[in-house]
């Protein structure tokens, strides 16, 4: 099946719908274990953890999610809230954790606009370069960062966890103008 095309039920007929444009914001370009790993050394980094201790949390991470990856048991040091955490998720995490977002990415041939802020702490700006180098063959993709906006496309001062219980924080307009004339531009609208 090809990432350009889909087809819907509609009652008993079925009816091709053609993907015309791709909008990717703040997308990992990477799967998700790499994403959450790095998610992970950022938040204990900011609780104060050292080095060493960090890298042994990340470097027992790194074998839970071979594990599920692969399909094996969990390391015996796999905490039981974390099992029970992982079990009531599995099929989808397993799905998620095989999932190259590049590589997919790499097959589209429709206009994509890859929007990544710089303040991001959740998804890096290597990702926004990830998706970039996927698609290097596509003539219609589109790359936009904006240095001062966060996961949300705001503008923040730091890039923190905070950011998300801030009230007077609001989408950036610029980068709406930019999505919407990117938008135009593919669908063809006025």
């Amino acid at each position: 099946m090809s990432v350009t095309a889909d087809s819907r039920k509609r009652g008993e007929q079925t009816v091709a719908v053609r993907l015309r444009a791709v909008i990717l914001l703040a997308a990992p370009g990477r799967p998700l274990d790499q994403l959450i790993l790095d998610q992970s050394a950022y938040m204990l980094r900011r609780a104060g953890m050292s080095d060493a201790q960090i890298a042994k949390e990340i470097e027992r991470g790194r074998r839970i999610y071979a594990a599920i990856r692969e399909g094996k048991p969990y390391p015996e040091d796999t905490r039981p809230e974390e099992r029970k955490q992982f079990d009531a998720i599995l099929p989808w995490l397993v799905g998620q954790l095989r999932h190259d977002p590049a590589a997919a990415v790499a097959k589209l041939t429709v206009p994509v606009l890859v929007a990544q802020g710089g303040k991001d702490f959740q998804v890096s700006r290597a990702d926004a370069e990830a998706l970039r180098a996927a698609l290097a063959r596509n003539r219609d993709a589109a790359f936009k960062f904006y240095p001062e906006l966060s996961h949300m496309f705001a503008p923040v001062a730091k890039g923190t966890l905070a950011d998300y219980s801030d009230p007077s924080l609001q989408v950036d307009p610029v980068f709406l103008a930019d999505v919407a004339a990117f938008a135009r531009k593919s669908l063809g609208a006025p």
